[in-house]
């Protein structure tokens, strides 16, 4: 059975480990996504690591979204004075 890239096992315990994107790698908290699978069986891991690339996939994704984005508590003191302003 073929393997996947981000399956290692550590001793007989299967884990999923992840490189941060050189894009993100800046900002992110992290210097790799690693945890463990919680499976010593080979195809229950391929079948495992395949939706936990899938999540964390998704964690980059939505970490590169809040960096294009502007922060939401500036917006809000933003909005919050002109509320003011316009009310008074």
């Amino acid at each position: 059975m073929p393997g996947h890239p981000r399956l290692y096992r550590r001793n007989v315990v299967y884990y999923h480990r992840a490189a941060i994107p050189r894009d993100i790698a800046e900002t992110y908290p992290k210097s790799e996504e690693t945890f463990s699978l919680k499976t010593k069986d080979h195809a229950e891991a391929i079948r495992l690591v395949r939706i936990a690339a899938a999540e964390v996939d998704r964690k980059f994704d939505v970490h590169r979204r809040q960096l294009t984005r502007p922060a939401q508590d500036e917006l809000a003191a933003e909005q919050l004075q002109l509320a003011h302003d316009v009310y008074y």
